[in-house]
Formats: C-alpha cells, sequence, structure tokens
C-alpha cells in the first residue's frame, strides 16, 4: 500500500512540476510538493471558471457563514462543506507563517489578542485565496516584496502595530 501511495505521490508531483502554472503555485510561501497541487488542482486551468474572488472565497469554503436575527450576529465557520478543500488552504495558511513575513505578523498580532489559532488560520486563508485569486488570474507570480509594499500604502491596523 505504501508503494502505491509513493507512485502516485510520484505521478503527482511530475504533473505539478510540468504543468504550465507551476511557477505560479511554487511561488506561492508555504506551497510545497504537497499543498501546491492541490491549490493548483482546485484553481485548475480554465481562468473563466471564476468571475470574481468572493466565489472563489465560497467554492473553497474557506468564506465564514453569517447568521443573523434581530439583534443577533453570529460568525461562525462553514461544517458542511468539502473539508479537504477548506483543510488545504488552512493547512497551506499555516505553512505561510513560517515562510511569509506579513503572514507571520498577521498570525502573531492575531494570536496576542486571544484569537483562537484555527480562527487566525481561516483569517488568513481568506487573505491568501485573495492573492492566489489576482496572481492566477492575471498569471503573475507570487512577489513578497510586492505584497509588503502593498500592506505599506494600505497600512491595516494589525500591520501598523507591527512595523512601529
Amino acid at each position: 500500500m505504501n508503494e502505491v501511495i509513493k507512485a502516485y505521490e510520484k505521478k503527482i508531483l511530475k504533473i505539478y512540476t510540468e504543468h504550465e502554472d507551476y511557477e505560479l503555485f511554487h511561488s506561492f510561501p508555504g506551497a510545497g510538493p504537497s499543498i501546491g497541487p492541490r491549490l493548483m488542482a482546485f484553481f485548475g486551468d480554465d481562468r473563466e471558471l471564476f468571475q470574481s474572488v468572493e466565489e472563489v472565497l465560497k467554492t473553497s469554503e474557506v468564506a465564514p457563514v453569517t447568521i443573523q436575527s434581530g439583534k443577533m450576529n453570529i460568525v461562525r465557520r462553514r461544517f458542511l462543506c468539502d473539508r479537504f478543500t477548506q483543510l488545504s488552504f488552512v493547512e497551506f495558511a499555516n505553512n505561510s507563517v513560517r515562510s511569509s513575513i506579513w503572514a507571520h505578523e498577521f498570525y502573531y498580532h492575531k494570536k496576542a489578542l486571544n484569537m483562537p489559532h484555527f480562527c487566525i488560520l481561516r483569517a488568513l486563508a481568506y487573505k491568501w485565496i485573495r492573492i492566489m485569486y489576482r496572481c492566477w488570474k492575471t498569471r503573475t507570480n507570487y512577489c513578497e516584496k510586492t505584497y509588503l509594499q502593498v500592506l505599506d500604502k494600505r497600512q491595516p491596523a494589525w500591520y501598523q502595530k507591527v512595523m512601529t
């Protein structure tokens, strides 16, 4: 059984590295040989498949569910969903904390606010999906330096505290 799994992993890696979008997905920090192919498979080849980033977020199952009734407002994670896809993005977000400056700072800022680990990872995955969609749609490799420049201009609250 182990040999069969290794053979499949080898085939998947070969297809992944020979694909035209390999460099694009390989450019994301933390998208190694196991998660990179999963991300690439999710987005696919058809650039017209997703018309907006909101479609991608809903399909990826990372977008939260909001329940409102009167004065009650609850935001929670999706329970009835494709767990493999959702976990692929969450695992990638977790890996990116070790490989990306801004992801690391985002994670530890939220951690200091006592946000639970998996809530932070889902929030980080949400951000990464927006970035991935843009890169995928424009066929542009991810560049950490470019994104840090964008953050310098936007100055989100978590980034301001980190950079001062």
